[in-house]
């Protein structure tokens, strides 16, 4: 077995016993380094390692999560457009009315009121002379918004009684399906323009003249 000469007196001594045989046989020499000892694994850092990538894991997990729930509460459309509140409705006339049936045409949604001031003056000086100009390309759908709270039949019949003074052709529906709320309507009368994809990419709370509308139509549907 290998042995190390004492630096004071020369004897002999194992090399792991080298420091204590100084330190007992001569108390007043210097104490000589020991052996290197073994060498430190290289647990501590593959721990720190391991823990590292285990908080990148969760960072990135974090981050999916919530950007998921951001998309999931916020269902962004392409840029400069939103989807369209949805509906399922049924006309003055007893036929269905849902976004998913304007899928694939443009939509002109007039969310009014039969007893609106403005409304009346919208339906009578600009979607009365527009919707002849315009039904070739754009479908026309008014929804009283149902302020009364009327069931089907009263809202109905105030609804016919409202075309008929004031000349108004297209599909009229009452609101029985919460959509004003959904649209975001604080005030009548509200115009949306919905893509056929569904989106709307044209809102206005107020009155219109004709050649308001007109121009936004051309605008967004063509000349």
């Amino acid at each position: 077995m290998a042995r190390s000469a004492c630096p004071v007196c020369g004897v002999g001594v194992k090399p792991d016993n080298l420091r204590e045989h100084v330190t007992r046989v001569h108390p007043n020499a210097p104490v000589p380094e020991g052996p290197p000892g073994p060498a430190r694994p290289a647990r501590t850092a593959h721990r720190r390692l391991s823990r590292r990538r285990e908080g990148l894991v969760y960072a990135v997990v974090a981050v999916v999560v919530l950007v998921a729930l951001i998309v999931a509460l916020f269902p962004w459309g392409p840029p400069g457009k939103a989807p369209a509140p949805a509906f399922s409705l049924t006309d003055t006339a007893g036929i269905p009315r849902s976004l998913q049936d304007y899928r694939g045409s443009w939509l002109l949604l007039d969310l009014m009121s039969t007893t609106c001031e403005w409304c009346q003056r919208l339906t009578q000086e600009s979607l009365v002379p527009l919707y002849p100009a315009w039904s070739g390309r754009v479908q026309f759908l008014s929804v009283d918004i149902n302020r009364q709270g009327d069931a089907l039949p009263a809202g109905n019949a105030r609804i016919l009684a409202f075309k008929a003074q004031y000349g108004a052709t297209w599909p009229y529906a009452l609101d029985l399906d919460d959509l004003s709320r959904r649209a975001g309507v604080t005030g009548t009368p509200t115009t949306l323009l919905i893509d056929p994809e569904g989106y709307t990419v044209y809102r206005k709370g107020g009155y219109e003249t004709l050649s308001d509308l007109t121009a936004q139509l051309e605008r967004y549907v063509g000349g």
